[in-house]
This record gives C-alpha cells, sequence and structure tokens, in this order.
C-alpha cells in the first residue's frame, strides 16, 4: 500500500477540497478515491483527469485504502 498526496485545482469555489492524503494500492486507485462525503461536506474535482496524483510514501502495514487527511476550503 503506497501513500498519495492528490490535489485539483479544477473546484475552486468555498467548501471545496483542493488536496488529500490517500493509502492506495496504485495511482489509479488513489485518484478514484473522493472525500469524506463530497455532497454533504463539500465539493471535489469534476473530472478525474482534472486530478493530481504524486507518490509520497509506503504506509504502515496493515493500513486501509483511503482519506488520511485533507485540505478543505470552508466558505
Amino acid at each position: 500500500m503506497k501513500l498519495y498526496l492528490i490535489s485539483q485545482k479544477e473546484n475552486n469555489n468555498w467548501d471545496t477540497y483542493d488536496s488529500f492524503v490517500v493509502a492506495a494500492e496504485n495511482e489509479e486507485a488513489a485518484r478514484t478515491i473522493i472525500p469524506l462525503s463530497p455532497s454533504k461536506y463539500g465539493d471535489w474535482a469534476f473530472t478525474l483527469a482534472a486530478v493530481e496524483v504524486k507518490e509520497i510514501g509506503t504506509a504502515t502495514d496493515g493500513t486501509e485504502a483511503g482519506t488520511i487527511l485533507g485540505s478543505f476550503n470552508a466558505g
């Protein structure tokens, strides 16, 4: 399991996420992870093509795939 920084610059309004640290098996899987609950807590990129993915490390044994930490722009 790897750690990835995923970010987007497509949706820059209030109540949006601009980036996350996620755990995923690979870059493709990381790209598809969405915020904790975008319809309730904020929005994310409109398209997967707008999501940038950068590998930043290796997760410790037992880490489950998903969001580790997010950057939210409250309005």
